[in-house]
């Protein structure tokens, strides 16, 4: 998908947990959050060491499978690895990210997070956590004044995919989750 269709589809989602009149700590909560140590800060409550608001992932993958002649499915087990893409307004973090991805600098660690709104109550509802990532792809969008945002894309070796689980009254109950190793292709369900 061309760079431009991606940016559509992530900035024509809601990003915003808030209606337009509450705010948090002067800016409004957003559903997603990516956390790095090497890149970000922010001002959203909660979340101001590391992490800076998003609008939007796109994170997949893929496994190659034919149809033979007696109507079964077969593969031969090869899994696709899409870059995961992230979508966010530009900052500080800008020139860092670039940085990283011209000289080929590895991030231990990189983590996203998702959130939704329960009766004005942030609770994050899944995690996605990377290690060993490489950024892969960088660009600045710069579209009338006060719409400047990036898009920048990366490969990792490892990702947990966590969906965090809430009981009717809101309280968390655990998390069902699976970790997939690319180096090595084995499943670790958590």
């Amino acid at each position: 998908m061309e760079n431009s269709a991606v940016i559509s589809s992530l900035m024509d989602k809601q990003t915003s947990l808030d209606n337009g009149t509450q705010k948090r700590a002067g800016a409004q909560t957003p559903q997603y959050m990516i956390k790095c140590k090497e890149f970000f800060s922010c001002d959203v409550e909660g979340c101001e060491n590391e992490c800076a608001p998003c609008y939007g992932v796109q994170h997949g993958a893929s496994r190659l499978i034919t149809y033979n002649s007696s109507g079964q499915l077969s593969g031969d087990g090869q899994i696709l690895i899409n870059d995961t893409m992230v979508c966010m307004k530009y900052g500080d973090w800008g020139p860092i990210i670039y940085q990283f991805m011209v000289e080929g600098k590895t991030l231990e660690n990189l983590s996203i997070w998702r959130y939704i709104s329960v009766e004005g109550t942030k609770k994050c509802i899944q995690e996605l956590n990377y290690k060993q990532c490489q950024i892969k792809t960088y660009r600045q969008y710069l579209e009338g004044e006060g719409n400047e945002y990036i898009v920048f894309s990366f490969g990792y070796v490892s990702v947990e995919d966590a969906c965090i689980v809430y009981d009717h009254t809101g309280g968390n109950t655990g998390k069902v989750a699976t970790i997939f190793n690319i180096g090595t292709l084995k499943v670790e369900a958590k």
